[in-house]
């Protein structure tokens, strides 16, 4: 499965930060902005870069009163925006899907089937985030794949900063059909000094190879949890 991490915000580490999942071969970077971001330095970095994709996070930080900056991301050469707007703007989100050339997605908006139902319904997404902790699990989240696909809308699957228990379980998901934009899978050691799974989730060539054990696909490190302070 192709990989994708995080990168800081500060406009000082940005660069950096870049570059650093570049050369650990990370495919694709997400970056978190707000109205105040530095979009001139954010489509240089990108320019760098043509072969890796580039996700921008905006966690609700844009309104309508600063409409006029979102649009100006609109030649920065971002894959897609991730929620634009706060949770319940579903008319804004659908104003920006119509009006701009980038991508819109809803995360912090889908938490549930009939979440998902509503993006469709108006228009408000071109691509969903999945994430099975919010969605309620399995069950529910294969709903919204399943409805995703009938209506082409776009999928890819989102993390949190997890143990590689969660982490296999939305490496499965992620493998699913229809799922092709690349998730949020960082290395074990991205977030960890050492993980509580057997073996590590590692990134090759920008990739995560899935396992082809049973069940999860990956053992827990007894010993490790076990002797843990938390």
């Amino acid at each position: 499965m192709p990989a994708g991490v995080v990168v800081a915000a500060d406009e000082e580490k940005i660069s950096d930060g870049v570059a650093a999942a570049f050369s650990a071969g990370y495919s694709r970077v997400k970056i978190k902005i707000t109205p105040d971001s530095n979009i001139g330095l954010l489509k240089e970095i990108i320019a760098r870069y043509p072969d890796m994709l580039f996700f921008a996070d905006a966690n609700g930080a844009f309104s309508e009163a600063s409409w006029e900056r979102l649009i100006a991301f609109d030649g920065a050469g971002f894959t897609l925006i991730e929620q634009p707007f706060a949770e319940q703007q579903w008319k804004l989100h659908a104003r920006a899907k119509r009006d701009m050339k980038t991508a819109i997605c809803l995360d912090e908006s889908i938490g549930s089937l009939a979440d998902a139902e509503r993006a469709i319904a108006e228009e408000a997404a071109d691509i969903l985030v999945l994430k099975m902790g919010r969605l309620g699990g399995w069950s529910e989240t294969l709903k919204v794949v399943e409805l995703c696909r009938e209506h082409s809308i776009g999928m890819w699957v989102g993390g949190m900063i997890e143990f590689g228990v969660s982490k296999a379980h939305n490496l499965a998901l992620a493998s699913l059909p229809g799922i092709t934009l690349p998730g949020d899978f960082s290395a074990s050691r991205h977030f960890w000094e050492r993980d509580i799974i057997a073996p590590e989730i590692r990134i090759e060539n920008g990739k995560v190879a899935l396992s082809k054990d049973a069940g999860i696909g990956y053992c827990v490190d007894w010993q490790r949890e076990e002797g843990a302070s938390w």
